[in-house]
């Protein structure tokens, strides 16, 4: 069966993810985390939370999502 992802609000498929055992509670935890990080800067907020190492998580975060290789921090 066929779930037409682009129905989903990105927190709606983000806990659809999570909930259909497709991504870790580590990748929901960054997941989510990055989705705040993502509507603070969109929305016109200062956010002191983009830094290298949220960039890096980022970065991990869509390797894993599409298959590839793990990247080390």
């Amino acid at each position: 069966m066929s779930i037409p992802i682009e129905r989903f609000s990105p927190v709606s498929l983000i806990n659809h993810l999570y909930s259909q055992e497709e991504i870790s509670i580590e990748q929901y935890n960054v997941a989510i985390n990055l989705y705040k990080i993502r509507n603070q800067l969109v929305h016109g907020f200062q956010t002191l939370e983009l830094n290298q190492e949220i960039l890096s998580q980022l970065i991990k975060l869509v390797d894993q999502l599409i298959g590839g290789e793990n990247w080390s921090n």
